[in-house]
Formats: structure tokens, C-alpha cells, sequence
């Protein structure tokens, strides 16, 4: 979906209604202009959580030999899982967390037209007012559908009279 709106020869405008967070958050930033309909919407949020669910003392609890065996041959599969399991090991699923998290908000830093910097507060999970939003340059203005549609069919027509085929 990213890479739709990313080489779409025609204007997109996103409009947030809610919540556009997370993954949404990055979509969003792909569209060349963004709306939102209310300063209690929310945007941002960028940031990665991975989650284990350890079930083997709930199955030795109830009673029930749970065993995972593998081959000697395949011995690094479900490694960050089995290391939590079996020692608490958080390692292995925080370096993968990371390195998702690091494309993650390079691509939405590169989106929004700004640099990277780990300590800014969108890039450490933070959620945002629209209000906020704006005054920061996440996104553009307030506004609801039909703005947004007159918005890139003010583009498109910008784009026909200079002679480009939107």
C-alpha cells in the first residue's frame, strides 16, 4: 500500500477522522497532503512492539507435558522465543525490534520531508493532538472530505494547466 500511494502519478490527500497511528501513521505520511477532521484526532505513534506468550508453565500448570523439538539441524528456529522461555532472554526480539523500528521511522522522517533523530519525540512512540500535529508539520491542516477532495482536484487542475497529465 505504501509504495501505491508513493508512485501515484495523482495528487492524494489523506483525511484522519481518528486515530491515524502506527502503521496508519506511516500510509498517511505517504499521501501528499494530510487533513484532519477534529483537534481530538491523534497521529504519530511511531514505534514497534513485538509480543511473547509464553504458554509452558501454563500447560506444565494444568497438567500438560508441552515439549517443542527440533532438529539439531535447524537449531537458530524460534531462537528469540525459546531464549525468553528459557531464560528471559529479551535480547534477540528487542535487536529485531529495533532494526523495525529504525526502517520504520526512516521511512516516515523521509516521508514527512524531515531527518531521522532518535530522540525526537514522534520517532520514540509519541502520540499527538492534530493541533499539535500541525504546528509540527505532521500534518498539513484541518479539514474534512470535501476539502480534501477540492484539495487535489486543485492540484490536478494546477497540474493540467502546466501542461503535466495528472
Amino acid at each position: 500500500a505504501v509504495r501505491a500511494v508513493l508512485d501515484c502519478s495523482k495528487p492524494v490527500a489523506t483525511v484522519v477522522t481518528g486515530c491515524m497511528a502506527s502503521a496508519h501513521f506511516w500510509l498517511g505520511t505517504c499521501a501528499d497532503h494530510t487533513f484532519a477532521t477534529s483537534p481530538l484526532c491523534e497521529v504519530g505513534s511511531v514505534g514497534v512492539v513485538l509480543t511473547h506468550y509464553g504458554m509452558r508453565r501454563y500447560f506444565e500448570m494444568n497438567g500438560i507435558d508441552y515439549r517443542e523439538i527440533y532438529p539439531d539441524t535447524a537449531d537458530l528456529k524460534n531462537r528469540a522465543s525459546r531464549d525468553v522461555d528459557e531464560g528471559g532472554d529479551e535480547s534477540l526480539y528487542k535487536a529485531r525490534a529495533e532494526r523495525i523500528h529504525r526502517v520504520f521511522s526512516e521511512r516516515v522522517a523521509r516521508n514527512l520531508g524531515i531527518a531521522y533523530d532518535p530522540k525526537l519525540p514522534l520517532f520514540r512512540g509519541e502520540l499527538f493532538a492534530a493541533d499539535e500535529a500541525v504546528k509540527a508539520g505532521y500534518i498539513d491542516e484541518f479539514g474534512d472530505l470535501a476539502d480534501a477532495v477540492a484539495w487535489v482536484l486543485a492540484r490536478a487542475a494546477v497540474a493540467r494547466a502546466a501542461g503535466y497529465d495528472e
